[in-house]
């Protein structure tokens, strides 16, 4: 759907650690996904600051790469991004695209796995207008 996606290692580490629900996401196991490292050590250290280190690496990265789009769901992430000028997205819109795409057939199901099965809070307003935009209905 994005075509190549640039994971930052701690990102890696993240994913390898996923919810003992859906098991690990092996990064190495998907061709489309390629592991970077942020050169910038120090704007990582300097974002570290009020960041976890994924964000803080991914960010960097987005930088350095002049990527499109930002992947990110962690708000303080997602706010400190868009103060550098970095175009993000979130697992919410990913799925609304997705299905825009014909890649999934509702967004609703889905949704509801990630906030029962994956302890992924939503309010009720954003529910809502998520599947508002995926044209579908509570």
């Amino acid at each position: 759907m994005y075509g190549r996606v640039l994971v930052p290692p701690a990102v890696e580490r993240e994913l390898a650690f996923a919810a003992p629900v859906v098991g690990p996401f092996v990064v190495a196991d998907h061709p489309e996904f390629e592991v970077r490292s942020p050169r910038d050590i120090q704007r990582v250290s300097s974002l570290r600051v009020s960041l976890g280190a994924g964000e803080a690496e991914a960010i960097s990265l987005a930088i350095e790469t002049n990527a499109d789009l930002l992947l990110v769901d962690d708000l303080r992430g997602r706010k400190a991004a868009v103060s550098l000028g970095l175009a993000t997205a979130g697992v919410l819109s990913v799925l609304v695209s997705a299905k825009s795409r014909g890649l999934v057939d509702r967004v609703g199901p889905l949704l509801s796995v990630l906030e029962d099965r994956l302890n992924f809070r939503v309010s009720a307003d954003l529910r809502s207008r998520v599947l508002r935009d995926a044209d579908e209905s509570e």
